[in-house]
C-alpha cells in the first residue's frame, strides 16, 4: 500500500502532505471515541468505488431490526450511488448527468413494497434528489429537514429505514458539518462531532430506541493513509465499466460504527466479515425481503446480525461529551 504521499503532492500543496499520515485521538474527537467504545466497530469496511477527495458522514436508522466498511473506490458521488443503488452506474468521478442518475435505488424498492422510509438532511440540497426517481413532486415529499427528524424521533414516528445526510453544501460555511478534511475555514471536524451528538441524543431519547440500529459511515477515506490492501475479487455490479476501473476491486477502508441497545459494549466485528456500501441494501433485503438491486448487493455481507443480545442494554449513555471546542482553529 503506497503512493499516498506522491499522489497528494501531485495534486495538492506539498507542505500539507504529512497530514495524510496522521490521525486524531480521543481528546480531539471525544464523541466518535465514545460511540466506538460504547457500541460496535468493524476494522474492515471498505468503500465500493475508487479514489478519494471527500469524507462525508451518513447515518442510517433501521427500525425493527430492521464497522469499518470498504468503500467501492471512487470519488464522493460514485460511493454515494453505491450506498443507495449498489452501483455507481459505471461512473468514477463526480460528474452528474444532466437529467440525473437513472439507477434503481433502495428507496424505489421500498416504495414498491410499501415499506416506510424517510430522508432528512442538514443542508439545502439532498443528494438523493440527483436520482431521477426523486424528480417527481410526490417523491420529494419523502425528504425532510433535521428539525423534522428530531420531531419524528420525539414522536416515535420514524420509518423502517431512515437516511440522514449532513450539510455538505450551503452559503453559510458555518453550517457545513460533513467532516470534510479541513482544506480551509469552510470545514471543521468538530461540527460533524456536534452533528453525531445531536442525532444520537435524539435517537437515544426516542420511544423507538429499543427497535433501532443506527449506523454511522463515511462515503470514502479522504486520501488518508491505510496499510490494508482492499479486496480485488468482488463482482462487477451490472457489467458497466470505466476505462480506468472495472469495479471488481474495493477501495480503502472507511470507518463505521454500529449503535444499538442490542449490541454489546466494546464490540469489534470479525475481520473476516468485510462490509461495503452495498451492505446497506443487502441488509435491507435480508430484513424486509426487497429485491436485490445489482450483483454487488447480492454478494455483499449484511450487518444486522450483530445486534444480537437477548435483551436490550440498560447502560447505554443518554448523552455524549461536548465537541473539543477548546482547540484553536488553524
Amino acid at each position: 500500500m503506497g503512493g499516498f504521499l506522491s499522489n497528494f503532492i501531485r495534486y495538492r500543496d506539498p507542505k500539507y502532505a504529512p497530514q495524510i499520515m496522521r490521525g486524531l485521538n480521543h481528546s480531539t474527537l471525544p464523541i466518535l471515541y465514545t460511540l466506538a467504545k460504547e457500541y460496535a466497530i468493524s476494522d474492515l469496511r471498505l468503500n465500493s468505488a475508487k479514489s478519494v477527495e471527500r469524507k462525508v458522514v451518513s447515518f442510517f436508522l433501521l427500525s425493527f431490526f430492521l464497522s469499518l466498511f470498504f468503500f467501492p473506490s471512487g470519488s464522493t458521488f460514485p460511493n454515494r450511488n453505491f450506498l443507495h443503488a449498489a452501483t455507481s452506474g459505471g461512473i468514477v468521478n463526480n460528474d452528474i448527468p444532466k437529467i440525473g442518475y437513472n439507477m434503481t435505488t433502495i428507496f424505489e424498492r421500498m416504495d414498491q413494497q410499501g415499506i416506510p422510509y424517510g430522508i432528512y438532511t442538514a443542508g439545502p440540497f439532498p443528494y438523493t434528489t440527483l436520482f431521477r426517481y426523486f424528480r417527481q413532486p410526490a417523491k420529494l415529499e419523502k425528504h425532510g429537514s433535521m428539525e423534522d427528524f428530531y420531531n419524528d424521533c420525539q414522536a416515535g414516528t420514524l420509518g423502517s429505514y431512515v437516511y440522514l445526510e449532513p450539510a455538505m453544501f450551503g452559503l453559510d460555511y458555518r453550517l457545513r458539518n460533513d467532516q470534510h478534511p479541513r482544506a480551509n475555514a469552510y470545514y471543521d471536524l468538530r461540527r460533524g462531532e456536534l452533528f453525531y451528538k445531536q442525532v444520537y441524543e435524539a435517537v437515544r431519547s426516542s420511544p423507538q430506541w429499543e427497535s433501532m440500529l443506527l449506523v454511522l459511515v463515511w462515503d470514502e477515506h479522504g486520501g488518508f493513509y491505510d496499510h490494508v490492501p482492499p479486496p480485488d475479487n468482488v463482482v462487477n455490479p451490472d457489467g458497466l465499466v470505466d476505462p480506468t476501473f472495472d469495479f471488481t476491486r474495493l477501495g480503502i477502508r472507511v470507518p463505521a460504527i454500529l449503535i444499538s441497545p442490542w449490541i454489546e459494549r466494546g464490540s469489534v466485528l470479525p475481520r473476516a466479515h468485510h462490509l461495503e456500501h452495498a451492505s446497506v441494501s443487502s441488509t435491507i433485503h435480508a430484513l424486509f425481503g426487497t429485491p436485490y438491486l445489482t450483483r454487488r448487493d447480492q454478494q455483499a455481507n449484511t450487518f444486522h446480525q450483530f445486534a444480537n443480545l437477548s435483551i436490550p442494554r440498560s447502560d447505554c449513555p443518554l448523552t455524549l461529551p461536548e465537541p473539543a471546542w477548546q482547540f484553536d482553529k488553524e
